[in-house]
């Protein structure tokens, strides 16, 4: 399962969770406050050597 970055819109809290992709655009509730928490853009490189 590919991990996902979130932040709070309440408290900016920022935490991964693990979800499937047929669940990656859904808000998640922060594990701090409850509040929605929406998903962030991350950057991901792959290299070869």
């Amino acid at each position: 399962m590919p991990t996902y970055e979130f932040r709070c819109s309440v408290c900016g809290h920022k935490f991964e969770l693990n979800r499937p992709i047929s669940e990656a655009s859904q808000p998640a509730a922060c594990p701090k406050c409850g509040a929605e928490a929406q998903k962030q853009l991350s950057s991901f490189t792959f290299t070869m050597s």
